[in-house]
């Protein structure tokens, strides 16, 4: 159902919608695995209908329910300590790094919301790509990763709709976990979970953006049933091909409850609340004024096994 808070009220019309999802794990070696995913569905994008992406799902996609491929990934040891993924289809900066939201972070039995999921600075990069994990110790481990949406396209270059990462995690103790994550992305800057303004800071008149990303998260397991998440994002983007090279800043916060199993096994009870990405600050000007949000929106979010 969905409804408008504050104005005019949007129609109220109930859709039933769905989303189905094959995924393929295949090992050649016992040490590697191929993964190849179909989906299939036809849930709308409800920002067409709410006016913003902060009540956007987590699980939407319309794809008139024609099977499409939705990911082909390739992961394999290098060394004892070190895996390479190559990715050829659907990639995700979280392919890479891994979200401290361990139960929430599933667009299928996690958080319903797409914000709720993982700070939105992961969301700034996909396509096709290749990746490493490192793990110096069982204390430390660093990942790194590049995407790019035209990988195919050498006339680009590696300035076109793309996103590289880097994470160093830290785990200093069993169901506690710290990461410090840096994205730097082109074009990308759009993540579909914050204001407006935040996911087109320089109005559609830029198309050189460069963006750099900082996070830190934290994970921490109270019990074996019951775990708190957190994070923090910032976010500088760069309009590099407007006069003057004017810069925008958006920050976004969140944290989560998650408490597995409640009930019996493979239950989920989740709440989330946060501040979707918000820019605080514009060198661009529009009409004499910053474009900057003078609002600040929060997110509330209980779910329970994927439904809120």
């Amino acid at each position: 159902m969905v409804s408008g808070v504050g104005g005019d009220a949007d129609d109220r019309q109930p859709i039933l919608g769905q989303r189905v999802k094959l995924e393929l794990n295949t090992s050649f070696s016992g040490k590697d695995q191929l993964t190849t995913a179909l989906r299939a569905g036809n849930l709308p994008n409800l920002a067409e209908a709410t006016g913003t992406n902060m009540a956007r799902l987590g699980l939407q996609g319309n794809s008139d329910n024609q099977v499409e491929l939705n990911e082909l990934t390739y992961r394999f040891p290098v060394s004892p300590k070190t895996t390479m993924r190559v990715i050829a289809v659907g990639g995700s900066l979280t392919d890479f790094a891994k979200p401290l939201n361990s139960f929430l972070d599933d667009t299928g039995e996690g958080a319903i919301s797409r914000f709720a999921q993982r700070n939105p600075i992961f969301r700034q990069g996909s396509g096709s790509g290749v990746g490493i994990t490192h793990k110096f110790n069982g204390l430390l481990r660093l990942s790194a990763g590049y995407l790019a949406n035209d990988a195919n396209d050498p006339t680009r270059g590696f300035s076109r709709e793309s996103g590289a990462i880097a994470q160093i995690t830290l785990s200093p103790r069993d169901r506690i976990d710290f990461a410090l994550t840096y994205v730097r992305s082109h074009n990308s800057v759009r993540t579909g979970t914050g204001s407006r303004i935040a996911n087109d800071p320089f109005r559609g008149i830029s198309d050189a953006i460069v963006s750099n990303s900082f996070g830190l998260q934290s994970e921490i397991g109270l019990t074996s049933k019951l775990f708190l998440s957190s994070w923090v994002g910032f976010t500088q983007a760069s309009a590099t091909d407007l006069p003057n090279n004017p810069q925008a800043y958006s920050f976004n916060w969140a944290a989560t409850l998650a408490v597995p199993d409640l009930g019996g096994n493979g239950n989920l009870l989740g709440l989330a609340i946060g501040q979707p990405p918000k820019v605080t600050q514009n060198d661009f000007i529009q009409r004499g004024r910053a474009y900057v949000d003078s609002d600040t929106s929060l997110h509330l979010k209980p779910s329970t096994d994927g439904a809120s």
